[in-house]
């Protein structure tokens, strides 16, 4: 038998996550790994113990201001790659 995770369920989710019924926002369930890859990935539910590692002080990475001077690397290079056939 799979090991179960325990994950807290996020206000995203429905009525129903990874096949079963939505216990409520902030309530946990216990599911296989498997089960829960795309309730992860769809953001219904959250792991626990990285949702609590990140409040524990630790920095998040900077953000980059919308006015910064970021240009694109395909830009770069004075036109489209658009060829004529």
């Amino acid at each position: 038998m799979a090991e179960l995770k325990t994950c807290r369920i996020t206000a995203k989710a429905g009525t129903f996550v990874a096949g079963r019924r939505n216990p409520g926002t902030g309530k946990t369930i216990d599911l296989t790994p498997e089960a829960a890859r795309y309730a992860l990935i769809a953001g219904e539910i959250e792991d626990p113990a990285k949702a609590d590692a990140g409040k524990s002080g630790e920095a998040a990475p900077a953000a980059i201001a919308e006015d910064a001077d970021v240009v694109p690397a395909d830009a770069t290079d004075g036109g489209s790659r658009k060829t004529k056939r």
